[in-house]
């Protein structure tokens, strides 16, 4: 693995960590989109969309996500799985 994919990995997962921390629910809905949002707004950070959406569906197809059935690729996660995702 390259080491933008590296930085990129670990920008992913501390952007689904703030939006498990910032949701209220048991359930938090995870888009490369709403990625985006919270990587530019928290870490100032400006990735393409389809590169994080790529990256989501990896980690979504490694840890058995729901897909949600949308045009743009959503996938549902658990809290109480954030602990034990893969990466």
């Amino acid at each position: 693995m390259s080491e933008d994919n590296l930085k990129l990995q670990e920008y992913v997962r501390k952007a689904i960590e703030l939006l498990c921390q910032k949701n209220f629910s048991d359930v938090v809905i995870l888009s490369s989109y709403k990625i985006n949002s919270v990587l530019r707004e928290y870490f100032g950070v400006d990735i393409k969309v389809d590169r994080i959406g790529r990256m989501l569906a990896n980690i979504a197809k490694k840890n058995q996500l729901k897909r949600l059935k949308t045009n743009i690729p959503k996938y549902s996660l658990k809290i109480s799985r954030l602990s034990k995702l893969k990466f």
